[in-house]
């Protein structure tokens, strides 16, 4: 629907992959798109992105065979850079994921693994929730996320 005031039209539906997850625009109209789907080896997860010729672009893949996902979120700032985060099991815990999408960029950076772990035992425990991702217009991006505390004995065990 129009955001003018006075008009109330609803614009052509565009048909958007099933399972959305996370959908985000900006003032320019520039879109970004993120989704999951479950294929024969595991979760993936896909990103497209709207062109300001006005149609959306081949989607992408982001990560193929995951064990599971969620909390997807995405991002955008006023040029058209996006961020987009999301949780990915690994086998022990849910972990904090991204991928950066730079407006002259063609394909989503690689995934970067936001919080690690030290390698041999876990310091923190599964990421639970992932804030909506904001964006300044110098591209700096922010994200909030709860986080399991694994529980101490009073003896330190």
């Amino acid at each position: 629907m129009s955001a003018t005031p006075g008009i109330r039209a609803w614009a052509a539906a565009t048909p958007l992959p099933t399972g959305v997850g996370s959908l985000a625009v900006n003032g320019r109209d520039d879109r970004v798109l993120l989704w999951q789907v479950q294929g024969t080896s595991g979760w993936e997860l896909w990103a497209q992105r709207y062109t300001l010729a006005g149609d959306w672009e081949a989607p992408h893949p982001i990560v193929s065979r995951a064990s599971r996902l969620g909390a997807l979120s995405a991002g955008l700032d006023s040029k058209g850079n996006a961020l987009l985060v999301w949780i990915q099991y690994d086998g022990q815990r849910d972990n904090l994921w991204s991928s950066a999408w730079g407006v002259m960029g063609s394909l989503p950076s690689l995934p970067t693994l936001v919080e690690p772990y030290n390698g041999s035992a876990y310091e923190h425990g599964s990421v639970l929730e992932v804030s909506e991702v904001a964006l300044a217009d110098d591209s700096t991006g922010v994200v909030a996320f709860t986080q399991q505390r694994p529980y101490t004995h009073p003896d330190g065990s």
